[in-house]
């Protein structure tokens, strides 16, 4: 099982009223302003995308960064993805977290791309359990290739 989370050929868009964050890897560096950790040596970033470079090998990679913005606040993101997502190989796009290591327990709520139903929906996480609280429309992403902007 192969899994991406918070950003896997993602590009991911935070803005708020009164903060605002927002990264659209156009300096081609994801280390600096702002700062990503996780697995980095997994990501590239390829004409202004963000970009999963890593092998096929059973395991989460994620990125995350700090940011204040949460109250009031609107997520954009666009996603691609080269393969047709399965309940083994789907992406999470991570809106708000307790920790920035994506890859164990974690309280927050994420939109995941994917799954066994092709859909893209949002869930909440509480340590290890993970409740669906949008059930989006199956099948919209059983594709050979799934991109939206």
């Amino acid at each position: 099982m192969k899994t991406f989370s918070l950003f896997a050929l993602f590009l991911f868009l935070l803005m708020q009223n009164f903060a605002q964050f927002s990264d659209d890897f156009s300096d081609g560096d994801f280390t600096i302003n702002p700062i990503w950790s996780g697995n980095v040596s997994d990501y590239q970033i390829v004409s202004n995308e963000l970009n999963l470079n890593s092998s096929p090998v059973s395991s989460t990679k994620y990125l995350s960064t700090s940011s204040q913005a949460i109250n009031g606040a609107l997520w954009e993101f666009s996603f691609k993805m080269t393969v047709n997502p399965s309940s083994s190989n789907f992406g999470r796009v991570y809106l708000v977290s307790n920790t920035p290591n994506l890859s164990g327990n974690v309280n927050g709520y994420f939109v995941m791309i994917g799954g066994s139903t092709d859909e893209i929906s949002l869930y909440k996480q509480s340590g290890s359990i993970i409740t669906k609280i949008i059930d989006g429309r199956d099948n919209v992403v059983n594709l050979s290739i799934v991109n939206s902007k």
